[in-house]
């Protein structure tokens, strides 16, 4: 029997924020959306594709009002895309509240923190090309990923209130109405075209949501076959388009059009579709994605963002019955590695170029029962199940040149994320080689600014602060900027500049600095004691006399004092753990002059500032250590010891003896004497 409730022969237009069938209903016929939709959809679909034979002979008789019901039947009966399809819920009128309610009643949007209301055009639809409250690209663009359709969505499902579907209706068509047919050639800039986006709408918003509610009368006919129309233009556009843009942006635009081949076969060009997201995908993977599982951005959030889509057409491609290859799969299990062995003890990732403050452990279990992984589930639980990973807790990938260093693996364990590698292989990376987070248990202690924000008011502070090397735990020459590194690596990180043992640590690297007159280079070493402490040696070799600025941003969470000896001594003691960490700069080597707290400085120069997700800022404590580096060798060294209960150490260090290769160390911790050698031999730059 042919179902018959998800068909409507009518145009529909709901709640009256969300549309006005009278400025766009008259553009549409009965059974069918405006006619250049409706040209777009017949000359997309496989007329002679199997349970498509009454929509060819309708059309064959001219009826495309017929013909537009046909092909809202045939979705509505058809077993395709299944894993998507979900069964009509039982009727209500409960709301539940929140964002989704915000739009569906206000046309308020939500995106990365800044709130505002979407104004409609003349003719009652949305503004899609809106920059939001604080003027910022980034809030167009995700207006046109339609986050918002697969939670009005999973707001029907959870309710059952009409509404919800009558409101993803209406949005579905005004964007149709609005936007189709795509561009015929790449849109870039403000625009509801860009390929990252028709590869986000594809690979996720648009199939979910068009499924989702198939088993509903507020989804009507003409509005699915617009729906159609529309995936159809974006396997079109992204076809033709997609392969344009960095790794992460290509796996969003191959991810959608793979799930557009996958869900919708019956279109013209779906196989066609599939074998080049297929080809392409794996090459990317291939390409950017490094033996150690590390995406060649070197940004944990982008590197998820990657994984989500390589994952996303993964499953998709299973669901479908289609045998995946092995290599795609074998890359998504080492890039979910990375994300496990790099988490700290409470379940977030490393802040590192432009990422935000993630939670990820969830998302590692969800992981580890996908490809059984219990050493996977043994992290993310901070040791109450799964089994323990072998050998020491550090890990180091050495073609992304991250080093993780920790105490252990339960909760409160020592963390820490220290850069040797390049800086990225797209705009994303910082210039923040050598640098170094710390964090002990949930306290957050030493860490990296942020991104702040591409676009809008706070875009000047990541382009003149975060994403420089003025931003991170780094030394600065002559008041320079570090080179930008090499993008991307074609070898790993050389095995005799890291270790990782029983009790110890170690890795180092060298970098030297752009604009700066004649030459210099600045090598640092850096070695975790387990469970104890990190030594910091900074070597600065230089043809001329130099003045050098050491730098240790504390999180804005933390209180931070500086001793007034001619040591000083930093206490950096998290507000809410009362956990910290004492910056002890060594003596017996090149010393400091002036050291000095800076919170939330705008002038001359933006410094302590720190920004957890982006769009959101705060002033943060940030030691400044400055001095002099005389031509020839400088040798600089730092002590940095964990604290509990706001104590502080006491612990001292020393340096003994330096040579051109080679830094000891002696270092005092309650009443125990520690004798480290650390190399400092310059490395490549």
């Amino acid at each position: 029997m042919r179902a018959t409730a998800a068909v409507s022969l009518h145009l529909f237009w709901g709640l009256g924020c969300v549309g006005s069938a009278e400025a766009l209903g008259k553009d549409w016929k009965d059974g069918c959306p405006a006619d250049a939709i409706t040209t777009l959809l017949f000359t997309s679909l496989n007329l002679s594709y199997p349970g498509l034979e009454n929509v060819k002979a309708a059309l064959a008789t001219g009826n495309t009002t017929a013909a537009c019901n046909e092909v809202a039947q045939y979705y509505a009966d058809a077993s395709t895309a299944e894993w998507l399809r979900k069964a009509a819920p039982h009727p209500g009128t409960a709301r539940v509240g929140g964002s989704v309610d915000a739009v569906m009643l206000n046309d308020t949007y939500d995106f990365y923190g800044e709130i505002g209301r979407v104004p409609r055009n003349k003719d009652g639809g949305l503004d899609w090309h809106d920059y939001g409250p604080v003027g910022d690209d980034e809030f167009c663009y995700a207006l046109n990923r339609h986050f918002v359709w697969p939670g009005f969505n999973s707001a029907w499902m959870q309710t059952g209130n009409p509404e919800y579907a009558a409101a993803f209706n209406s949005q579905v068509q005004d964007w149709t109405f609005h936007n189709l047919p795509g561009p015929s050639a790449v849109s870039s800039g403000n625009t509801t075209w860009r390929t990252i986006e028709a590869g986000i709408r594809s690979g996720g918003s648009w199939p979910t949501s068009f499924f989702g509610f198939q088993n509903t009368d507020e989804f009507k006919g003409s509005t699915r076959c617009a729906m159609v129309a529309g995936m159809a233009e974006h396997g079109r556009y992204l076809h033709a388009f997609g392969d344009a843009g960095n790794s992460n942006w290509r796996s969003m635009q191959y991810n959608g059009l793979g799930m557009v081949a996958i869900a919708l076969p019956e279109l013209n060009h779906a196989e066609e579709w599939y074998a080049h997201a297929a080809s392409q995908i794996l090459a990317d993977m291939e390409n950017g994605v490094y033996p150690d599982g590390v995406e060649d951005e070197e940004t944990s959030m982008y590197h998820k963002v990657a994984l989500n889509n390589f994952d996303e057409l993964l499953n998709d491609v299973m669901q479908s019955g289609r045998t995946p290859d092995k290599t795609m799969k074998s890359i998504v299990e080492k890039m979910y590695n990375y994300l496990a062995y790099s988490l700290d003890s409470s379940g977030y990732s490393p802040l590192n170029s432009d990422s935000d403050t993630v939670y990820n452990a969830d998302y590692i279990r969800d992981a580890a029962e996908t490809f059984q992984r219990s050493d996977w589930l043994f992290i993310a639980t901070a040791g109450q199940n799964g089994t323990a990973p072998q050998g020491p807790p550090s890990a180091m990938f050495p073609w992304a040149g991250q080093l993780i260093s920790r105490s252990g693996w339960t909760q409160g364990s020592q963390w820490s994320w220290f850069d040797v590698g390049p800086r990225g292989s797209s705009s994303h990376g910082h210039l923040d080689k050598l640098h170094i987070s710390i964090r002990v248990g949930s306290a957050h202690l030493l860490v990296d600014s942020g991104r702040f924000s591409y676009d809008g008011t706070l875009a000047h502070y990541r382009e003149s602060y975060g994403a420089i090397s003025s931003g991170h735990n780094v030394l600065l020459l002559d008041g320079k900027q570090q080179v930008d590194t090499p993008a991307k690596v074609t070898v790993p990180i050389s095995n005799d500049t890291w270790s990782i043992g029983t009790d110890q640590d170690r890795a180092r690297a060298s970098i030297t600095f752009d604009g700066i007159s004649g030459s210099a280079t600045h090598t640092r070493s850096m070695i975790y004691q387990r469970g104890e402490f990190w030594v910091v040696v900074d070597r600065v070799v230089s043809d001329r006399n130099r003045s050098v600025q050491g730098l240790w941003h504390a999180h804005p969470n933390c209180r931070v004092s500086v001793t007034s000896d001619l040591q000083s001594v930093a206490h950096v003691v998290d507000n809410e753990t009362h956990i910290g960490i004492d910056v002890v700069p060594m003596t017996g080597g090149t010393q400091w002059a002036k050291t000095v707290i800076i919170n939330g400085q705008t002038t001359p120069v933006l410094q302590g500032w720190y920004s957890p997700n982006y769009g959101s800022y705060s002033p943060s404590p940030t030691v400044s250590y400055t001095g002099n580096a005389p031509a020839g060798r400088s040798t600089f060294a730092w002590l940095l010891v964990p604290t509990s209960q706001g104590t502080a150490s006491e612990a001292t260090g020393k340096i003994t003896s330096v040579n051109d290769t080679h830094v000891v160390l002696e270092v005092l911790l309650r009443g125990k004497s520690v004798t480290l050698i650390a190399d400092v031999s310059m490395e490549e730059v």
